[in-house]
């Protein structure tokens, strides 16, 4: 039995039941797929567009094209890649879930690292158990009114899965590991974090930072770390340029919502003030604690090094903020979890009632919403409490593993009916009309999409349509018609989120390589006022192309000889 001179945690010389862990995680990927194999249909719920920008990029990586380069995103390019292998590694699971589950098994290693010196057996099962629900189930902490799966915000799910697998790992890392593995490590992590969302980077960078400062040996693994880091990303941009694409886009994302950074992390501070205050608690009674071991005539450098690992700690909880702040809906702050697995915390000999406290604190408040979700959530969408689920042709033909809940479907078909229908002037009280229905807004455009394209099919337009996109926020067209995908565009445009407003000659360029463009009509497709993407196109449509209306909803453009 060894102990750990700063925390006095016991490891036992050597820990027998290692191989736990992997069992587990195999175990979980395993029944995950068996149990969707069985069950192939996911109830769409919450914005599933997501989903549907996820398969279509997955789709336009499959013919060839590369992300960043290609086409625009607004994350990083892992999400995507991993709805394509899921398409073709596990066929018969929904793209979506199986996406999810790969995604975990992306995270295991990390997972495993930080397990590997754990003392106790229940303490690697319970960081196992935890990154399994976040990167697995379907659902996210924050709140929803429907009892079907979150299909937005899986890729920050990955992210909270991905930063409370690795955080343990870099607060548990002590003398006599080397150099080279730990710098493999943070090299590992930080090509996964930016690949999923450069934010997470911050998960990574913020904690090591500190260590950096104030211990020489992660100086040297920090910077042997950085040479491997600049060494792939180097060998990456030779071979491919995806680099300089993806730096494109992340600066053309920081340009359109960089003026909003401050009011997303200041209003997740405010909803999520209590656990990040417990969150803090915690590190600063660590810290207290650290300090309190200290001589008293010791210098402030001494003293600093000595309160390293809640320093590192602290510095986490600030990217978890940071990183979760820029997402819409997702994990809130799960990754501060973490900190449960600090060494010493729980194992240590002669704790004091404070610290158990804010240990206790922190897990109910963070991990109750965690569990208490998703075990609700799940017992919520198997219950089928929204009505029976039903697989429409029109859901189908966008996501071919969607079914509907029969209330939701009966309300988007009446609306699009409505819409397709409706007047000029009718159409202003019909948006109002809709807000209780918001989160299921996107199901009428679906139906109009589809009755759009039943009435090309039927007039006999469907033929040599060449390249296709639509203006709208995900290219509902080019997944119904399966056509060919023009290059330049963005997968994603969300005003004031992803796409700045264009001026002619700009949305003439981002149509350059587009033959036929779908055009929305109708107000359920066009947005609310003041987010209106499609009028920036308009005149690049009018003088380029040639306008067929379809519904009163769609209209199609074909490029002009």
């Amino acid at each position: 039995m060894s102990v750990d001179a700063r925390s006095g945690e016991q490891f036992p010389a050597s820990i027998g039941t290692g191989w736990l862990v992997p069992l587990a995680i195999l175990v979980i990927a395993g029944l995950a797929i068996v149990g969707w194999t069985l069950a192939p249909a996911l109830a769409v719920g919450d914005a599933a567009n997501d989903a549907l920008f996820l398969a279509d990029g997955a789709r336009r990586m499959a013919a060839g094209q590369w992300p960043h380069i290609d086409f625009s995103l607004p994350t990083g390019a892992l999400p995507y890649a991993l709805y394509w292998a899921a398409q073709a590694w596990l066929p018969g699971v929904p793209a979506f879930m199986g996406m999810q589950i790969l995604g975990f098994l992306v995270v295991a290693p990390f997972l495993i690292l930080s397990t590997a010196n754990m003392p106790s057996l229940w303490a690697r099962l319970a960081l196992t158990l935890m990154v399994a629900v976040t990167a697995i189930l379907p659902f996210n902490v924050t709140a929803s009114g429907l009892c079907t799966p979150d299909l937005f915000a899986s890729y920050n799910r990955l992210g909270a899965a991905f930063s409370l697998a690795f955080l343990p790992w870099i607060f548990r890392t002590r003398e006599g590991q080397g150099i080279a593995g730990p710098a493999a490590v943070i090299v590992a992590a930080v090509l996964v974090a930016i690949s999923i969302k450069v934010v997470y980077a911050g998960v990574v960078l913020a904690p090591l930072g500190v260590l950096f400062l104030l211990d020489r040996r992660w100086r040297i693994i920090a910077l042997a770390a950085l040479v491997g880091v600049a060494a792939v990303l180097g060998a990456v941009e030779l071979t491919t340029g995806l680099v300089r694409g993806y730096v494109h886009d992340i600066l053309s994302m920081s340009a359109v919502n960089g003026p909003f950074a401050k009011y997303f992390l200041g209003s997740f501070v405010y909803k999520h003030f209590f656990t990040i205050g417990l969150s803090i608690a915690l590190v600063a009674w660590l810290m207290w604690e650290a300090n309190d071991r200290v001589s008293v005539g010791a210098g402030l450098l001494f003293r600093l090094q000595s309160v390293a690992v809640p320093l590192a700690m602290g510095a986490a909880v600030f990217a978890v903020a940071v990183s979760e702040s820029q997402s819409t809906g997702g994990m809130a702050m799960t990754a501060a979890l973490s900190l449960l697995f600090v060494p010493g915390l729980l194992t240590a000999k002669g704790q004091s009632q404070t610290r158990l406290i804010l240990v206790a604190g922190v897990a109910v408040a963070i991990g109750g919403p965690l569990l208490v979700t998703a075990a609700q959530r799940s017992y919520c969408s198997l219950s089928a409490r929204n009505g029976e689920n039903i697989a429409t042709d029109w859901s189908r033909s966008f996501l071919p593993y969607a079914v509907v809940p029969a209330e939701a479907a009966r309300i988007a078909e009446a609306n699009a009916q409505i819409w397709e229908t409706a007047d000029e002037a009718s159409q202003q009280l019909l948006d109002e009309l809709m807000e209780p229905v918001e989160p299921v807004r996107y199901l009428t455009e679906w139906k109009t999409a589809y009755d759009a394209v039943t009435a090309l099919r039927e007039r006999g337009l469907d033929s040599d349509l060449g390249k296709t996109t639509t203006i709208s926020y995900v290219d509902l067209f080019g997944a119904a018609l399966q056509t060919d995908m023009p290059k330049g565009v963005k997968v994603v445009p969300i005003i004031e989120r992803t796409i700045a407003e264009l001026s002619d000659a700009e949305a003439s360029a981002y149509l350059a390589d587009a033959d036929t463009v779908f055009q929305p009509t109708c107000g359920v497709t066009k947005g609310r006022p003041g987010f209106r993407l499609d009028t920036w196109f308009l005149p690049t449509l009018e003088r380029e192309f040639s306008a067929t209306p379809l519904t009163n909803c769609w209209t199609m453009y074909r490029r002009k000889p």
